[in-house]
């Protein structure tokens, strides 16, 4: 069967709803953040148990699997040495933070929870789905269609550059790891590590003191929790700030620990340079302005500061800050500006990663198709649209996000009780398998 009216319906993906919410289960059960490398796995045994667990799923449902030495695999089917067609997922998880049952899947009403629910295993597992409904349609593809499966998404995107480098590309592709409609332009990406150096630490009334602070957990997530030690003539205290956890491309969503601790260190009267420097040039800060960084444009919106990591000791302050920019902005100046602004303060600066944006016309081939395919299945008339998160289009070419996530949902990526409504996760389901089957037939040989 290889036609140009096939038309997948909701009906196609309701009877695979228990084996999806069983198999998703298993996933979320499986701890896979970031660990240290082995010889066979270069993420973590964890990373690489799901994508084992993955894998064995995929092939009793008669798909191919393929490893790459740890780093990444893929699942295909169609016709061998055509061009790919990919959805491009990822099995890394963040790490579950003050979020005790993360990896306890619990289903209350129609909804899963557990860490990775929606970013990404949900929609790699509805991904596979998309694939099988077309197979078990009886669908004949003219391209190889390849889901491939990263584990390295939430440091680096490491897991991409490997693939890049020892596997072949799709003509097209999208990632099911944002939002819908579809996602023409990502912002810019950067981490920037501040160091800032302490010569003294009081306290109010000028005494020495000897402080440590620590918070975060990964430079993409807003910290929930800073931990504060203090020592004034031998007496010590411990004093613990809870802020509210969120994705850093959204940090209005959360309350950085960092910024209430720092404020309250200077409030009750300890003083050292890297205190004052934070709540002069960082704190309560989400656009950049102290730093002199602000800036905007219509096609991707405000840039965002969060501030992931924070460590300071007696001897200095360090913070490490995810900076989302617009698709329009040059990051070179931007760095110039903070090296600029940390002057007063002998500060220093090295930006360990940065990631370009990504910015398609909305008539490029790619976004047009899953645009429309969108509308389509929603009976919309949606633009694509300009995110902060960065995804697997900026590390793969002929790539752009796509979904899951609906206008109006609330997930809580990158926070506790991250969890996935299984009706929309069917329902996405139902986009992706049009969408595999659009791109067959929009792109050629």
């Amino acid at each position: 069967m290889n036609t140009t009216t096939l038309n997948l319906t909701q009906s196609d993906f309701d009877q695979y709803q228990s084996e999806i919410e069983s198999f998703l289960s298993e996933l979320i059960a499986v701890p896979s953040v970031k660990g240290k490398p082995t010889p066979d796995a270069p993420f973590g045994t964890d990373t690489l148990r799901a994508l084992n667990v993955f894998f064995d799923h995929a092939e009793n449902l008669g798909f191919n699997c393929h490893h790459l030495d740890g780093y990444c695999g893929y699942v295909e089917w169609g016709p061998k040495d055509a061009p790919i067609i990919a959805a491009v997922c990822h099995l890394d998880v963040v790490p579950a933070g003050t979020w005790t049952r993360a990896f306890t899947p619990e289903k209350y009403g129609n909804k899963l929870y557990g860490r990775g629910t929606c970013d990404d295993k949900g929609p790699a597992v509805i991904a596979l789905y998309a694939m099988k409904a077309l197979k078990d349609a009886g669908y004949q593809p003219k391209h190889r269609f390849r889901l491939i499966l990263g584990l390295d998404e939430e440091s680096g995107s490491a897991c991409m550059v490997y693939y890049r480098n020892h596997a072949e590309l799709p003509i097209a592709a999208f990632t099911p790891d944002a939002s819908f409609p579809v996602i023409a332009a990502e912002k810019g990406g950067l981490h920037l590590k501040l160091k800032i150096p302490n010569e003294t630490t009081t306290d109010a009334t000028g005494r020495d003191a000897q402080i440590t602070l620590r918070a975060g957990t990964r430079a993409n997530v807003v910290p929930d929790e800073a931990l504060v030690d203090i020592e004034v003539d031998r007496a010590t205290e411990q004093l613990q700030f809870t802020g509210k956890s969120a994705h850093a491309s959204t940090p209005d969503a959360g309350e950085n620990a960092v910024d209430k601790a720092m404020a309250e260190l200077e409030a009750i009267g300890y003083s050292n340079n890297a205190i004052a420097f934070y709540n002069a040039m960082l704190g309560f800060d989400l656009r950049g302005q102290k730093l002199g960084i602000a800036c905007s444009d219509d096609r991707s919106g405000d840039l965002t500061v969060n501030v992931g990591l924070a460590y300071m000791t007696p001897a200095a302050g360090e913070f490490l800050l995810d900076i989302r920019y617009p698709v329009t902005a040059d990051h070179e100046k931007l760095i110039a500006t903070v090296k600029a602004a940390l002057a007063p303060w002998n500060g220093q600066c090295e930006c360990p990663h940065h990631s370009p944006p990504l910015n398609l016309p909305d008539d490029h081939p790619l976004v047009a198709t899953l645009s429309n395919t969108y509308n389509e299945v929603m009976n919309a008339t949606a633009k694509p649209i300009g995110i902060g998160g960065g995804t697997y289009a900026r590390a793969l070419p002929n790539t752009v996000a796509f979904g899951p996530v609906f206008p109006g949902q609330v997930v809580n990526v990158h926070e506790p009780d991250e969890a996935v409504d299984l009706d929309s996760l069917l329902r996405s389901g139902v986009i992706y398998a049009r969408a595999f089957y659009k791109l067959d037939q929009v792109y050629q040989d």
